[in-house]
């Protein structure tokens, strides 16, 4: 019995071995050789950031894509939400960005997941138009009027 046991130890040792060996003669793989390069912060850095994760997403190395949708997310939150925005509203950021980046995230993935092989796709980064105060939305004409005499005294 003990003759088993040191021969199975010697063989298990062995084997470990010449497995640690193949692997460290393997070489590097693309997902291993991935580096994210630092974006500006612009539209022209966030495009170049957009432009490179659907490059990624056409390799289609699950590896690889985590590195880079990772790049989506701020190393250091908080002080990224202290240098772009007042003080009063850094610690709300912080709390709430870690459930809105997941939520970003996953939609990004779910988007170039099931379009990224798609002839000619592409996504474009633009700024948007900061929508009006609720305010003067009041005034919009699509918004729903009551249409009965009797509802609009209720809702005027």
């Amino acid at each position: 019995m003990k003759r088993f046991w040191v021969c199975s130890s010697a063989l298990s040792f062995g084997v470990l071995l010449a497995m640690a060996s193949l692997h460290a003669q393997a070489p590097p793989s693309i997902s291993n050789s991935y580096v994210p390069v630092d974006v500006p912060n612009s539209i022209v850095g966030f495009q170049s950031q957009v432009d490179e994760l659907v490059r990624v997403g056409k390799t289609h190395d699950q590896s690889t894509w985590n590195v880079a949708l990772g790049t989506f997310a701020l190393p250091n939150a908080a002080t990224w939400f202290e240098g772009n925005f007042s003080s009063q509203h850094v610690a709300q950021l912080s709390q709430d960005y870690p459930k809105v980046r997941d939520g970003h995230l996953g939609h990004i993935s779910w988007v170039l997941g099931h379009n990224v092989d798609a002839t000619g796709f592409a996504i474009k980064v633009e700024p948007s138009e900061m929508p009006a105060p609720p305010s003067d939305a009041a005034s919009n004409p699509f918004s729903p009027v009551p249409s009965f005499p009797s509802l609009s005294r209720i809702f005027a």
